[in-house]
């Protein structure tokens, strides 16, 4: 019975020590993503602002590459297990870095300074991005608590549950198996 007992706390350990992991692995995932995604969205709009001022094709190359960068951040935390509103959030943003690069492209002053303005939009998204993160790194944890909780409940039912069993083999072992050996 104790050995029983035994290896059902180990496979709970188990289980709990691959939701933590797990647990862990993604939210550092996601922190390096949306600390990323910040990063580059600054990186954006600081080659569009060159580009706004100087016009050189070069710089508009510069800001076709950033945002590349920032896609396949973006697919990488598109990715990671979690949040539906997270896609959403990123779906806005590759609308309004494709809207910004039009804007660009157009070469017209007007339509550069409108496309410049929605990097406010793009970096307050960045910032819902990690906030999001942070809200599904809580609820996970809160769940790896319950879950914790409940495994502590069940081993300490199934411990209680073993002490009469224990006590009642040792029981049956005295009067039953003792006995002929004196």
């Amino acid at each position: 019975p104790l050995l029983i007992g035994t290896l059902g706390a180990a496979v709970e350990m188990r289980n709990l020590a691959q939701s933590s992991e797990r647990l862990v692995a993604n939210g550092v995932a996601a922190t390096q993503y949306t600390q990323s995604v910040v990063r580059q969205v600054a990186s954006l709009e600081r080659s569009a602002r060159l580009y706004q001022i100087l016009r050189q094709p070069g710089l508009l190359t510069i800001f076709r590459h950033n945002r590349e960068l920032l896609g396949t951040t973006l697919d990488g935390l598109e990715d990671l297990p979690g949040d539906p509103d997270r896609a959403a959030v990123i779906e806005r943003m590759r609308q309004g870095m494709g809207a910004i690069e039009n804007g660009l492209a157009s070469g017209r002053a007007t339509e550069i300074n409108d496309a410049l303005r929605r990097f406010t939009q793009l970096a307050r998204d960045g910032g819902e991005l990690s906030t999001l993160a942070t809200r599904q790194t809580d609820r996970e944890l809160k769940l790896l608590r319950a879950e914790t909780d409940g495994a502590r409940l069940r081993i300490l039912w199934q411990t209680a549950a073993l002490i009469p069993v224990t006590v009642g083999l040792v029981v049956l072992f005295v009067f039953f198996l003792a006995q002929p050996i004196r």
